[in-house]
Parts: structure tokens; sequence; C-alpha cells
């Protein structure tokens, strides 16, 4: 009977081929971790030389355990395997680093060494807030379907984005991930798509023709991130590109009712 790889061996084996295919670390290279964390400190070295102290240190997507505290080197160098100091590709961007700033990062160590170095991360707010100005020329329409539900049934949630300019909008992504949906409750979040989901930390292009239109739809079954079912009430869904820069291709926010059964 065939064996189903483990989530962890999966993990493993997204981020052996990411580093292979776009050169993220060096041949040498042990300890691979996407985490989600608060960055507690941040020592400039020398520029654009910087050490991050990262707090709350768990599985990116994951509850996981709090309070794990690492150390982590981050500087631009040479990526030949002969390079004296590692590439960290985190660069620039790490020097502006604040402290009490939420960040999904990916760490590495070589063979060997117990030191951290921080390779691409992106901030709390590049993956998860869609308050961002939108982008001139495109519509973003968001559709939920229906929009009054009874629990144990399911919604379809479908982002079109359209190009209504002249000329070819073009973006980055930081990670493979495209786009995101989220619902949000009267305490705060309550579900988002991407919860558990493992993307390519390498950058991404990518553009959208004028007249074209790309169209994401994803389902929800009505469970929160920790897979408990979600209460009866009103629920605002959110849905945008994960699309690098200050502004955001973002639809107009739904307002989605699970009824008392």
């Amino acid at each position: 009977m065939p064996m189903r790889a483990s989530r962890t061996a999966q993990f493993a084996i997204a981020m052996l081929s990411a580093c292979v295919l776009y050169g993220q670390a060096p041949a040498k290279a042990d300890g691979y971790r996407m985490v989600e964390a608060v960055v507690e400190s941040v020592r400039r070295l020398s520029h654009p030389v910087v050490q991050v102290t990262l707090r709350d240190v768990r599985p990116a997507g994951s509850a996981g355990q709090r309070g794990a505290r690492v150390v982590a080197l981050s500087f631009p160098g040479q990526s030949s395997p002969g390079a004296a100091r590692p590439w960290t590709e985190a660069g620039e961007a790490a020097w502006q680093l604040k402290p009490g700033e939420r960040i999904r990062a990916f760490l590495w160590r070589q063979w060997g060494s117990e030191r951290w170095y921080l390779g691409r991360f992106e901030r709390a707010g590049q993956g998860s807030d869609p308050e961002r100005p939108a982008v001139k020329g495109l519509i973003a329409t968001l559709k939920v379907m229906p929009e009054r539900v009874s629990p144990g049934e399911s919604v379809r949630m479908t982002l079109t984005v359209r190009n209504a300019s002249d000329t070819v909008y073009s973006y980055q992504t930081p990670t493979g991930q495209q786009y995101e949906f989220q619902v949000d409750g009267p305490a705060g979040r309550v579900w988002h798509w991407s919860h558990g989901k493992l993307f390519t930390t390498a950058i991404v292009q990518g553009s959208i023709r004028p007249g074209e239109s790309k169209v994401y739809s994803v389902e929800w079954d009505l469970k929160d991130n920790s897979g408990k079912p979600a209460p009866p009430g009103e629920y605002r869904v959110s849905a945008w590109l994960t699309v690098m820069g200050d502004e955001r291709p973002a639809a107009e926010p739904v307002t989605l009712v699970v009824k008392r059964s």
C-alpha cells in the first residue's frame, strides 16, 4: 500500500526545490525553516548587515508553541559556492525592520553551524493586510455565493481582477502565493485561505494585459483555521492579490451571514 508523504516531508522537498531552482542559499545549507515570528530587536551592525532577534517563532501557518526565540544574521553576499559569506537575500529590506513587526520568514543555516541566517521574508501586511491604495486601471470584484448560509454548508468565493486600462499591469509577489481570501468576525480574523499552505519562497513575476481578467476561486466550509465551526452571525469577507509595493488590487469586502440553525 503506497504511503503518503508527511506534511513535514512535503515542506522539506518544497524548500529544497526552491533553493535549488532560485539560488536562495549555498549548496551546503541545512536546517531550512519557514516561520512566522515577531521582531524583538534589530541590531544594525554595518550597513546593510543586520542581526535580528525573533520571538514567538513557530512554523508558518501553525499555531505552534509560542515563546521560541531565534537570532538570525542577514547581509547580501555572493551566491557562488566559494563565496566567503552566505547569500541571505534579505539584504536592504532587513535593515528596515523594526521591533514589533510580524513577519513570515525563510531561515536556514549551513552544515555544522548553529548560526541562523534570514532569507526572504514578508511583513504581515504583505501577506494578510488588504488595506492599501487601489491600483489605478484595475477593477477588483468579489462574489460570495451564497451570501446567507446555514451551519454545515459551504460558500464559494471568487475574486476577479480586470485590467480596464490600456497598459499592461506588471507585478511581483514575495512568494508563490498570488492571492488571498480572508474572513473576519467581531473578534478578528476567523479564516484565511493560505493557512497551512506551502508556497515557494522566490519572488514571482506576473502581469495582466489590457482587457484581461484574472479569476481566483476558493471554497470555505464555515470552519475557522483551528477547525471549529464558525458561530452564527455576520462576517466580513475580503480578497486581494498579494503583490509587493504600496498599492494592491483588492476588492470591496462582502458581508456573509451565517444563519442560526
